[in-house]
């Protein structure tokens, strides 16, 4: 029982994270009250924010190398789920290795700052997912 809630409360936070590093804020943030409302941490959030970006690191890394967007999300580990594949894509045409090492920073610090500051950390989250999906609006 308790993994079926823990693959649950993993669901309702892909759409989250997918929506931040497609670049969709307003997305974003109404995820974002979906996941808290469902009960999910600022630290599990920020959590599942840090898997996505170095899983994205590692598909763009292959990209660079030679393989195509849907070869990459298929080799991932774990693969792309069908459902999630036109977000991750966008996020993997948007977001180059180097601007992910950046945001894995800004996560890592993110997730840093919420241990120090628990009466801020739902804040903290919330400003630094939005300031992630506001970037990946940006090319570079």
């Amino acid at each position: 029982m308790i993994s079926v809630v823990a693959d649950a409360s993993q669901i309702a936070l892909d759409g989250l994270i997918d929506a931040v590093f497609a670049g969709r804020t307003a997305e974003a943030d109404n995820e974002f009250a979906k996941a808290r409302a469902s009960g999910s941490s600022p630290p599990t959030i920020v959590s599942a924010a840090i898997r996505q970006v170095a899983n994205l690191h590692k598909m763009r890394l292959a990209i660079d190398g030679g393989d195509s967007i849907e070869f990459a999300m298929k080799r991932g580990a774990p693969p792309v789920h069908f459902s999630r594949e036109r977000y991750v894509s966008e996020a993997l045409r948007v977001w180059t290795p180097v601007r992910l090492m950046r945001a894995m920073e800004q996560l890592a610090d993110a997730s840093l700052e919420i241990r120090r500051n628990a009466s801020l950390a739902e804040t903290i989250a919330q400003r630094t997912l939005l300031s992630l999906a506001t970037n990946a609006r940006k090319t570079v």
